[in-house]
Parts: structure tokens; C-alpha cells; sequence
């Protein structure tokens, strides 16, 4: 019985063994095909041959110059390439084409390109010489360079044809994908500008304005109109600007537009010759004014209805800014002396007059409240005593306005060079480093200049002796 379950164990132990083998042969088999073989590793790995026009987009400005490249992405042993890329005529020319990089990177090439500005189309046709050799991978098969026509606007397509892409050996590669492009001509807008945009002027006097133009490109004509206030100013006179006859004659100089009741100006201007334009910077027209006397605050100066136009007769792009006049009877501003304590026995009238450019029939100044003083222009007030003091300036100007000054408050303490309220000898050793010196000279010290003369001298010297031993903290 023992002999007989040995046997049997044994054959159960052949029957498994065999299973096994079994199953692992199918395993084997089973795994080995599923292994991708070199063939269908490429397959799984390959991804799509594409030819494009790049930048895919890009705006440029009429008259300006751009670049497109045509470039090939993800091919495989490349010996040879061509295509034809389509664009406007009308708004571009084509200017050169420079063969890329890639595919002479395995080697010489021969080149073959054509240009035809009238059809609108650039070839370009490259090989390498040697067979058997290739390019793989991404890179640029030919940049194209294009002038743009000025009066050109829009968008316009870049477009691929005949697209042919050839391995080393001579035989097709699939193009998968082409990708086309555009290129936009856009004008930027033109600014339209009221120049000065402020300014402040004398009521009862004159002003003009300048209507300029900045960053315009090939304009050949333009228009606008200028509102005013017509209570406080009237127009006079409108010329035409040098900007736009400086590309060849016009016409419109003499058929401005002034009204005066309902407060405007209209003025155009175009060139005489189809397909002529300026560009950049320049007035387009300069509008004078006269104002009323008795107007005082800020008035507007608008454009409105400005329209310009390129050589061709197609719009520009215009934005525009206006401007103000600040009409002011005028001010007066002492500048000298100021709110403080000179060592001298006189002070330096300084004084402004704005809007600058007013026109004064009469100018004094008083003293302490006292009668005014004539003068013509800047001076000295001279002969003070010790002490306090306030003054002001007061003017008319032809207009019949008057105006006054702000009040200044300043001391005086004779021969006091150092400050200290005391003329003594602190005061004559200033005065002594500064002697026989004038204005820009190193030692100049103009509180040494007692007398006010620009000169620090034996006069200086004079009245600081008649001085020496004051006592400013107890006279004043």
C-alpha cells in the first residue's frame, strides 16, 4: 500500500510539472508579444510633420519692414525642401529670402528662390547635395523680408503652397499639417494736440494757440475745428502751419472759418498731389486770440470734427487733447527782500509780473502804508533806518487792470554781519574777509555789502562804524 501512494505521488508530481511548463510557454509567448519591435516603437513614438508661417500673427505699422520665417517642427532624415508662401501685393512687397539653418546643418545645400512682386508669391527651393544625409528634428527652412506699402491697412494673410518635403534617399515625407499666418498694418492713432495745453494770460491781451500733430504717418490732409468761449476771447486770425506744405503745395490758407458769435474756428488743408504724405511731428495751423479785459477764470479750447487723412485719401487714426487759457487780470510776486533781518541799510526790490509777456504802464511800491514810490523795473529801496518794515508792490498795465503784491515784513539792523543783534567787532572782521570782493568772487558776502552796490569797500566800512556799538535786541 505504501509502494502503491509512492507511485501515485509521483505521477501528480509529472502532471504539474507539466502544467506549469505549459503555462509558462504561453506566458513566454503571451509577453514576447506584447514587446514592441523597433518597427512599432517608431509608430507609437511618432508625432506629426508640420510646416507653419511664424509669428502665426504680428502687427507692424505702414511703411515699416517685418520678418516671417517658414519652419518645419518634429521631421525625420530631411534632405531636401520647398513651398511657396502667398501674401498681398497691394500692401506689401517682398524684399529677400535667406535660406534657414536646418537643413544645412547636415550639410551644402543648393538653393533656388524666386520673388514675384506682381503675383504675390516668394519660392524657395532647398537640397542638400550629398545623399543619404538628412536633418531631424525642428528648425527654419527660409525668413522672408517684407517692406509695407504706406498706405496700406488691414489684415492680410500669409499663406503656404506647394509644400514639398523630400528624405535623404529622395523618396516623400508627409507633411502632416501647414499653418498659415497674417500680418496686420495698423496705423497707431495720430494725436491732435491744442499746444500750449495751458497757459495763463493777461486779460485785454493777445495769445494764439498751435493745432499740432505728433507720431502721423504719410497724412496728406487734415481738418478740425476749434471751440472757444466767445464772451472772454475772439478769434483774430488763423495761418496755416509749415508741417503739411512742407511735402508740397496745399490748398484751404484763406478759407478758415472764424466765428466769433457762436465762438469757433474751422480750418483744412490738403496737398495738391495724389499719393504725397507727411510724416512725424509738426503744427498743422496756429489760431490768435484777443481776450476781453474784464474776463477772469479758465476757459476751454476744444477740437472737435478732426479728421486726417493719408496720401491716398484713407482716414487716420486721430485722438485728440484740448487745451485752456487761464485769463488773469495779472499778479505781482516780491521775490526780494523776504520776511527777514538784513545787515544793510537798504533792501533789494525783486519783484514778478505774471502771465509773463504783461505789459505794465505803471509800477511804485509803499512803504509802511506811505505814498507809493514810482520805479521802472527792479531797485533798491535805500536809506533805512533800523528797525521794522513791511512793503508792497502795486502796477496797472495797459489793459487798465491794477494789481498788488503780497506783503512782505523785514528788519533791518545796520552793520550786524554776523546776526547776532549787536554791531561790534565780530561784524568788522566779516566785513574785513570780505573786503574789496564782488559778486562771484570766493569771499563775497552780500551781508557784508551794507550799502547794497554789489561791492564790499570803504563805504561798507563807513557805515559800519557809524553803527559799531548798536544794540538791535534793545533799539528795536
Amino acid at each position: 500500500m505504501k509502494k502503491k501512494r509512492k507511485r501515485g505521488n509521483k505521477k501528480g508530481i509529472e502532471i504539474l510539472l507539466a502544467a506549469i511548463l505549459v503555462i509558462s510557454v504561453s506566458t513566454v509567448i503571451i509577453a514576447s508579444s506584447s514587446v514592441p519591435t523597433a518597427e512599432s516603437k517608431i509608430a507609437i513614438e511618432a508625432v506629426a510633420t508640420t510646416v507653419s508661417v511664424d509669428p502665426a500673427s504680428q502687427t507692424v505699422q505702414p511703411g515699416d519692414t517685418f520678418d516671417v520665417v517658414v519652419r518645419v517642427d518634429d521631421v525625420t532624415f530631411m534632405g531636401a525642401d520647398q513651398g511657396t508662401l502667398l501674401f498681398d501685393p497691394t500692401a506689401m512687397q517682398a524684399t529677400g529670402v535667406v535660406e534657414g539653418d536646418f537643413l544645412k546643418s547636415a550639410g551644402a545645400t543648393i538653393p533656388y528662390t524666386n520673388i514675384d512682386n506682381t503675383a504675390g508669391t516668394v519660392e524657395f527651393s532647398y537640397a542638400l547635395m550629398t545623399g543619404g544625409a538628412g536633418a531631424d528634428g525642428s528648425g527654419t527652412l527660409a525668413t522672408i523680408h517684407f517692406d509695407t506699402d504706406l498706405s496700406a491697412e488691414g489684415t492680410f494673410p500669409l499663406g503656404l503652397t506647394g509644400v514639398v518635403l523630400s528624405d535623404g534617399n529622395g523618396g516623400p515625407i508627409t507633411v502632416d499639417e501647414e499653418f498659415n499666418g497674417t500680418v496686420t498694418i495698423r496705423r497707431p492713432p495720430a494725436l491732435v494736440n491744442v499746444t500750449p495745453k495751458v497757459q495763463t494770460v493777461s486779460a485785454g491781451s493777445g495769445f494764439q494757440v498751435n493745432i499740432t500733430v505728433e507720431n502721423v504717418t504719410f497724412m496728406g490732409a487734415d481738418q478740425g475745428t476749434l471751440l472757444f468761449d466767445p464772451t472772454a476771447m475772439q478769434a483774430t486770425g488763423v495761418v496755416e502751419g509749415d508741417f503739411l506744405k512742407s511735402a508740397g503745395p496745399t490748398i484751404g490758407a484763406g478759407l478758415e472759418k472764424i466765428d466769433n458769435a457762436n465762438g469757433f474756428v474751422t480750418f483744412f488743408y490738403s496737398l495738391m498731389t495724389h499719393g504725397v504724405g507727411v510724416s512725424g511731428d509738426g503744427t498743422l495751423a496756429t489760431i490768435y486770440f484777443d481776450t476781453d479785459a474784464s474776463a477772469a477764470g479758465v476757459f476751454n479750447l476744444n477740437l472737435t470734427d478732426v479728421q486726417l487723412a493719408d496720401g491716398t485719401g484713407t482716414g487716420i487714426p486721430v485722438e485728440t487733447y484740448n487745451g485752456t487759457a487761464n485769463l488773469i487780470s495779472f499778479s505781482i510776486n516780491i521775490t526780494s527782500p523776504e520776511n527777514s533781518t538784513y545787515a544793510s541799510a537798504c533792501v533789494r526790490l525783486n519783484y514778478t509780473v505774471e502771465p509773463a509777456g504783461t505789459v505794465l504802464d505803471w509800477t511804485g511800491y509803499s512803504l509802511d502804508g506811505g505814498a507809493n514810490e514810482t520805479i521802472i523795473g527792479n531797485t533798491t529801496v535805500r536809506g533805512l533806518s533800523a528797525c521794522g518794515y513791511n512793503i508792497v508792490v502795486y502796477a496797472n498795465d495797459t489793459n487798465g487792470n491794477m494789481a498788488a503784491s503780497n506783503t512782505v515784513f523785514f528788519t533791518t539792523h545796520p552793520g550786524d554781519i554776523s546776526g547776532d543783534g549787536v554791531v561790534n567787532i565780530f561784524d568788522l572782521q566779516r566785513l574785513a574777509w570780505a573786503f574789496n570782493t564782488k559778486p562771484g568772487d570766493p569771499d563775497w558776502n552780500e551781508e557784508a555789502d551794507l550799502n547794497c552796490d554789489n561791492k564790499v569797500n570803504v563805504f561798507d566800512l563807513q557805515i559800519l562804524g557809524w553803527n559799531f556799538g548798536n544794540d538791535y535786541t534793545v533799539i528795536c
